[in-house]
């Protein structure tokens, strides 16, 4: 899927197309809720898909709307299942490589079965937490299971076979969300992996105090996972989201450029910096403020 960007006459035009991709998506989840509340047996929610697809807010926006609903909605993070670093510098320093923190392999699959088994068997489930600061497992929140309860499992891991097998012995609802569309200007295709990178070197920068360097450092082993463990596994989840915003190329302009301007001339990532910025040339800005409180896009910018 394409779709092209547009040209504005005025802020009022650019206001409404912002209210327009907004409702689009907005759509979707509303198709996405009724679909989950017509299936009285679910108790979990997967929400998987790659880096930057707005995974967190959407997580926010479903229990929302769940907890209208009259739900009691957990959000757990699957990174909070984290075996601790010594665990993996000992593995990573045996087979002669570095963490990755992408593989199924650093993630507790035992810890996860006990969660999800209990979570079906009722009493209490014990879900843990990882301080990614000390890189161990800090503690576990204990939670009473009632009927009300709704558990959303989020992260990139959540469509790896060897962890959705754990939730197949289950009545679950699996969702993936990712930038599902190119972008064209002048016969320019900014690709849905362009559209994930420019979101991702802002959402580093402001939240992460994460320089661009760092960025283009790890984007190349960031695509080769998705390509190998997110990607193939895309089009097997129950309901798919395109969390695409056309607008927000122009939105995003003037924080991009600014922050690729924070590269040196003499880094190996100048150039390539500096051919993104001139893509934007002709790329008219639209104001962050026309931007709904609760928009998706909101987990890139703030």
């Amino acid at each position: 899927m394409v779709s092209n960007i547009k040209k504005f006459k005025d802020e009022d035009e650019k206001r409404r197309f912002v209210a327009e991709c907004e409702a689009r998506f907005e759509a979707q989840l509303d198709a996405a809720t009724e679909k989950i509340a017509a299936n009285s047996d679910v108790r979990i929610i997967t929400l998987s898909g790659p880096t930057c697809s707005g995974k967190t807010t959407t997580a926010n926006k479903l229990t929302r709307v769940f907890t209208e609903y009259g739900k009691i909605v957990h959000i757990i993070s699957i990174d909070d299942f984290y075996l601790n670093r010594d665990v993996l510098n000992n593995r990573s320093m045996a087979e002669g490589g570095k963490i990755d923190y992408d593989s199924v392999h650093t993630i507790d699959l035992v810890t996860l079965e006990a969660c999800v088994e209990d979570i079906f068997e009722g009493g209490w489930v014990k879900l843990p937490r990882y301080d990614f600061v000390s890189g161990t497992r800090s503690g576990y929140e204990e939670i009473e299971i009632s009927d009300r309860d709704l558990f959303i499992f989020e992260g990139i891991q959540a469509v790896y076979p060897e962890i959705t097998d754990l939730f197949n012995l289950h009545p679950f609802i699996s969702i993936y969300i990712s930038v599902a569309e190119d972008l064209y200007l002048d016969g320019d295709c900014f690709s849905r992996f362009d559209i994930r990178f420019f979101r991702r070197l802002v959402r580093d920068y402001n939240f992460r105090n994460a320089r661009p360097e760092f960025t283009f450092k790890i984007w190349e082993s960031v695509r080769s996972n998705e390509d190998v463990s997110i990607i193939p596994y895309e089009n097997v989840s129950d309901i798919i989201l395109n969390s695409l915003l056309p607008y927000e190329l122009g939105v995003i302009k003037p924080y991009l450029i600014e922050i690729l301007g924070l590269i040196d001339k003499d880094s190996e990532y100048y150039e390539r910096a500096q051919a993104i910025v001139r893509r934007f040339d002709d790329i008219e800005e639209i104001s962050r403020d026309y931007i709904p409180e609760y928009s998706v896009y909101r987990e890139f910018l703030g």
